[in-house]
């Protein structure tokens, strides 16, 4: 999974289980949108300004009579932490104690994390979220890492399209030999938590109009559930859904993420319809008892 390396600002009382800065939602689900969203900062430097910039407010607020605390001087206003950080596009953040006076006479601005180096704390963003009394901007994802399904049925509104656009190798051959890679591509280039490891298609029942369905069935590998269900919201939210849009499930998730906010185009221009979709039903369940729409 990706991440981004800096400092972040510790509060002073709570070192090292607070962030000092209450998160904003990120700009995108990324390294650098969350790194962002915690005022995350690059260089030590910026950190410590940051923390003598908080100081001197407190100071000047004392002085004012604006606060109770009693400092005589700025020296005695206690400074926030500082802390090396490494912040993950899931939102979580790893945080590395260090002497940071040793640490910056050593390596200077930088956070120079080192690989297997052992954090000394490890904040997810419902954790972070939690500790301001925010509302997480994502809900942890309620499926589990591994094989999961999504199941897409449609009818064929141009059998001729559709063959033209999936069945180059055989155009004459069964509808269920179909490739549908072309047409469920993910909805963005970075990592979604998951690939896509299979498309297959078989054939459904007849619908409401006594027109035959299909059944094309995702069989994604997630790594990540949460980076999943993340990517899924923000690509939903970015492509003209609610902006606290969620997907209800893992089928949702997988419909979103790999068709619902690509750019593949509308279904009409390759000779087919959606109808609905949703997680794949278990077994011994009945049609009619299965996931939404099916």
């Amino acid at each position: 999974m990706k991440f981004k390396d800096g400092f972040v600002q510790i509060m002073a009382d709570m070192v090292p289980t607070q962030l000092g800065f209450a998160p904003n939602e990120p700009f995108e689900v990324s390294a650098s949108g969350w790194f962002d969203a915690y005022n995350a900062v690059e260089k030590y430097s910026q950190a410590h300004e940051s923390v003598e910039d908080d100081a001197r407010a407190v100071f000047d607020a004392v002085v004012a009579g604006d606060m109770d605390d009693d400092y005589e001087t700025l020296d005695d206003v206690e400074r926030d932490g500082i802390m090396r950080a490494r912040v993950f596009e899931d939102g979580t953040v790893h945080l590395f104690d260090t002497n940071m006076d040793a640490h910056v006479a050593q390596h200077g601005d930088a956070p120079n994390i080192q690989e297997g180096e052992d954090p000394t704390d490890v904040m997810s963003m419902a954790r972070i979220c939690d500790d301001f009394g925010v509302t997480p901007f994502f809900p942890k994802a309620d499926f589990e890492a591994g094989e999961q399904k999504c199941q897409v049925r449609f009818h064929l509104i141009d059998e001729a399209e559709f063959r033209e656009s999936f069945m180059d190798e055989d155009p004459e051959g069964d509808i269920e030999t179909a490739d549908l890679k072309g047409f469920f591509q993910p909805a963005t280039s970075e990592d979604l938590g998951g690939t896509l490891r299979s498309i297959d298609i078989a054939k459904g029942d007849m619908d409401v109009r006594g027109e035959q369905t299909w059944t094309a069935t995702l069989t994604v590998d997630v790594t990540n559930p949460d980076l999943l269900l993340m990517k899924a919201a923000a690509a939903g939210r970015e492509t003209g859904r609610d902006g606290d849009y969620v997907p209800e499930n893992v089928g949702d998730a997988i419909f979103e993420s790999w068709f619902g906010s690509n750019d593949t185009g509308s279904p009409v221009d390759f000779g087919l319809e959606i109808i609905d979709w949703g997680p794949e039903a278990a077994p011994e369940q009945e049609p009619e008892d299965n996931g939404p729409g099916f």
